[in-house]
C-alpha cells in the first residue's frame, strides 16, 4: 500500500527547519514525505485524513506526522491557514530530546511517548487550541525562520524545544483524561505517587495504595511505560539526585542519602551508568553550564 503513495519531493532548503503554507482551495492528495512535519492550524480549521482516519483540526491544533505516514488535505477555506514546519529526521537525535524537561519519570513518560512517535512511522494529534503558548511559540518560530536574526539557530533551535515541551502537557492532559473517561486503568496516578514516595515505595506497598494485584500493577507499568517497578523507583531517585548536585552544596553522600541509597559504591555505579559520569564530575559540568 505505501509503495503505491506518491512522495512529496524532497525539500530544498540548507537548513534542518523549513516553514511552509498549504495552498487553499486545492485539493491535496495522499502522499508520504522522508522528513517529519508538525502540522499547525495558524486560523480556521483543516480536515485531514491520515491513514484510514479523518480529523478535523481547529485553530491552534498541531498534529506530528512521522516519516511514510500516507496522509492528505481537504481543501482550505478563505479563512483557513495551515502550516507545515518541516523537520528533518536527523534534527529530532537523541541530543534534542535529552535537553527536553526530564526532571522526573512522569516528564520522561511523556518526552519518550513524543519521542518514540517521531521515530516509528506514526503521528500524535495534540489539542492545543487551549493553549496560549503554543500559537505564541508558533508565530515566533515561523517569523525567525522567515526573517532570520543573528542568533537565529540557537533562537529556533530554542523555540522548537518550548514547543515540544508545551505539546507535552497537551499531551500529559489527553492522556489523563482519555484513561478516565475510558475506564482503563491509567499509569499517571502511580508514576505521580512513585515520584512522591521513591525513597521507601516498593512495589507491595504501591499496588496496595490503588488495590490492585502486584502482578497486575507491573504489567501495567511494563505495558505503559516500558519499564517494570524497580527501574522507575531507581529512575526517580537518580533524577532527584541529579538535581540536588545541581542546585544545591551538600555533599555527594548527603544526596545519597536523602534519595535512599545507603550504599554508596552502589549509587555511584547507577548514577554513572545513567548519567555517563560521576556525581562529581555531573556537578562540576552543571556549575560550568550555570
Amino acid at each position: 500500500m505505501l509503495d503505491e503513495v506518491p512522495s512529496s519531493p524532497d525539500i530544498d532548503t540548507a537548513t534542518l527547519l523549513h516553514v511552509k503554507k498549504t495552498t487553499r482551495f486545492q485539493y491535496h492528495p495522499m502522499h508520504v514525505h522522508n522528513w517529519i512535519e508538525f502540522g499547525y492550524v495558524f486560523s480556521g480549521t483543516c480536515r485531514q485524513h491520515v491513514n484510514d482516519s479523518t480529523y478535523d483540526l481547529i485553530k491552534g491544533e498541531v498534529i506530528l506526522i512521522d516519516t511514510n505516514v500516507p496522509h492528505s488535505i481537504e481543501p482550505l477555506g478563505e479563512d483557513d491557514i495551515y502550516l507545515s514546519l518541516v523537520v528533518e529526521k536527523s534534527y529530532l537525535n537523541a541530543s534534542f530530546f535529552n535537553r527536553l524537561a526530564r526532571k522526573s519519570i512522569l516528564s520522561e513518560f511523556f518526552v519518550n511517548a513524543i519521542n518514540d512517535s517521531a521515530r516509528h512511522n506514526s503521528y500524535i494529534i495534540f489539542h492545543s487550541s487551549d493553549s496560549h503558548r503554543v500559537p505564541l511559540f508558533f508565530n515566533e518560530l515561523v517569523c525567525e525562520i522567515l526573517d532570520p536574526s543573528l542568533n537565529s539557530e540557537s533562537i529556533v533551535d530554542n523555540l522548537l524545544s518550548l514547543i515540544i515541551n508545551e505539546l507535552i502537557n497537551v499531551y500529559r492532559r489527553d492522556y489523563f483524561s482519555e484513561t478516565k473517561e475510558g475506564g482503563r486503568f491509567s499509569i499517571l496516578p502511580v508514576l505521580a505517587y512513585i515520584e512522591k514516595n521513591y525513597r521507601d515505595c516498593t512495589l507491595e506497598s504501591t499496588a496496595e495504595h490503588f488495590a490492585v494485584n502486584p502482578n497486575y500493577l507491573t504489567t501495567m507499568l511494563k505495558e505503559q511505560t516500558g519499564q517494570s517497578f524497580k527501574p522507575l523507583v531507581q529512575t526517580q531517585r537518580l533524577n532527584t539526585a541529579a538535581r540536588l548536585l545541581s542546585n544545591s552544596s551538600i555533599s555527594v553522600e548527603e544526596v545519597a542519602s536523602r534519595v535512599g541509597y545507603a550504599n554508596m559504591s552502589f549509587f555511584y555505579r547507577k548514577f554513572s551508568d545513567r548519567f555517563g559520569m560521576t556525581p562529581k564530575e555531573y556537578r562540576d559540568q552543571a556549575l560550568i553550564s550555570a
